[in-house]
């Protein structure tokens, strides 16, 4: 993971990339990684006065802990710029030019913070209400025009604000990715694959099928890697087959097992109702996709579980269910 701001979306519109930037950091960079101020390498980081005002308000909100806690270590984190910068910080237009980043809490070649007002008045032709939205765009505007020397880059992750930015006149507008655990999420499998083969008869016609133990009352497989079927040829561990139709009675199967050496594969044997009836707190599966997830979360013998997802899908939710069902010990302690 790199330690500067990723791609622009609007990349073409970034032309010079020596230039040094003014990147305008939007309030959901902040809640989404409250470091994110010491990751812009050499360039300028801008917060503006309505973000300082989300922060303060988001600190002690009815959200819940997480977004609370992570708004309160990124105002941590402008005090510490502040009180580390070497000299006393002597009123707005020291905050305006700018403070040295120190290089102990970022690169050995860091930018400088940089607070500012707001500067909406001059766009109210564009925009019909002070939306905390709105002001940050009419600020990165501003920026734009008052230190044309340099380039003005909006940082948010609100895909509307993004376009709405666009609109407005602001040249260069960014999706922050530092805060991804992993970049190039679109590449990463499904973790599962619908099959309608009859799976059980196939695996049993191509070699024979030895049961070698139960783990939670289910089935475990063992046969010839070489002899699987088309459909099973493409495995690894964890992967999940769900078998439809008639023929297949429910039936999901799921690789716990690879062997190289002995050229052999073991399967453990479930059934898409038993998935399906499966509750945390409650809280059960209103589709195949989330009941794989809080299987995998609650099974010990899988230690990372990576859930991906639009929003609204159950991600956050299905994993503080299985961190919650862990740390009180149903599933061996794991978290």
């Amino acid at each position: 993971m790199t330690t500067t701001a990723t791609p622009s979306l609007h990349a073409s519109a970034i032309a010079n990339t020596n230039t040094k930037r003014l990147y305008l950091l939007d309030t959901n960079v902040l809640v989404s990684d409250p470091y994110a101020i010491f990751k812009f390498d050499e360039h300028d980081v801008v917060i503006s006065m309505t973000v300082l005002e989300e922060l303060d308000k988001l600190k002690s909100s009815n959200k819940d802990d997480m977004v609370r806690k992570d708004a309160r270590i990124a105002i941590q984190n402008l005090k510490r710029v502040m009180s580390t910068s070497g000299r006393k910080v002597q009123g707005t237009a020291d905050l305006y030019n700018g403070i040295p980043i120190p290089s102990v809490l970022s690169s050995s070649n860091s930018g400088r913070l940089r607070i500012v007002n707001d500067h909406s008045d001059s766009f109210s032709h564009v925009f019909k209400s002070n939306l905390n939205d709105n002001m940050i765009i009419a600020t990165a505007v501003y920026l734009q025009s008052a230190f044309n020397e340099h380039e003005t880059v909006l940082v948010t992750k609100d895909i509307n604000m993004q376009i709405k930015a666009w609109a407005a006149g602001v040249k260069n507008v960014e999706d922050y990715m530092n805060d991804r655990q992993i970049d190039d999420a679109d590449f990463l499998t499904s973790g599962y694959e619908f099959i309608e083969n009859d799976m059980m008869h196939e695996l049993s016609e191509a070699s024979p099928m030895e049961v070698t133990g139960h783990h939670d009352r289910k089935p475990i497989y063992l046969t010839d890697y070489s002899t699987l079927p088309g459909w099973a040829k493409d495995v690894y561990l964890n992967k999940v087959f769900i078998g439809e139709g008639s023929c297949n009675n429910g039936n999901v199967l799921r690789v716990i097992e690879l062997n190289k050496e002995t050229d052999t594969i073991r399967f453990e044997l479930n059934n898409i109702n038993r998935l399906m009836n499966k509750t945390v707190y409650g809280v059960s599966p209103r589709n195949v996709q989330q009941a794989l997830a809080l299987d995998a979360l609650l099974d010990p013998n899988i230690s990372l579980v990576i859930l991906t997802g639009p929003a609204g899908s159950g991600k956050t939710g299905y994993r503080e269910f299985g961190g919650v069902a862990s740390m009180r010990g149903r599933n061996g302690g794991r978290v």
